[in-house]
């Protein structure tokens, strides 16, 4: 049996929380909505609509969590520049060596929608947000053994 990562796990439990009332008890003393956060703060997009968010008012995650407030929901900032081996919140400081963000639009450049990444005059695009990291540091590791 293969375990699973927390950002499944956390899908798992948005779903199945946003099925229910806000105030709703679900697992011991949690509410739905205690649940939709703590799910919410491990994944980095609605994994129905891709909004990061939280926001599109045509997606049902999206409008449970704007009923919560996009700062119950949206509550911590993901790390999204890589600079000296390391992923980190962008900041002041030196620039990053890859870079990856969420686009609801096609890029003008390639047409990718989703998560894209940038590294070292290298782009691309992922399924997930770990996927577009992992996608980022491999091409940069490609690059540096050329």
């Amino acid at each position: 049996m293969t375990a699973k990562s927390i950002e499944t796990i956390a899908v798992e439990l948005l779903r199945c929380a946003v099925t229910h009332d806000p105030e709703s008890r679900l697992v011991g003393n949690l509410r739905a909505r205690d649940l939709v956060v703590l799910a919410a703060s491990a994944i980095a997009c609605c994994p129905v609509c891709g909004s990061t968010a939280w926001v599109n008012i045509d997606c049902a995650i999206c409008r449970f969590g704007a009923a919560l407030g996009s700062d119950a929901v949206v509550s911590n900032e993901r790390a999204t520049e890589y600079v000296a081996g390391e992923w980190r919140v962008p900041a002041d400081g030196p620039l990053p060596d890859a870079v990856v963000t969420y686009t609801d639009e096609p890029s003008p450049e390639t047409g990718y929608v989703g998560w894209v990444w940038w590294a070292d005059g290298q782009m691309g695009d992922a399924a997930s947000y770990s996927a577009a990291c992992a996608a980022a540091v491999a091409s940069l590791r490609r690059r540096a053994t050329t």
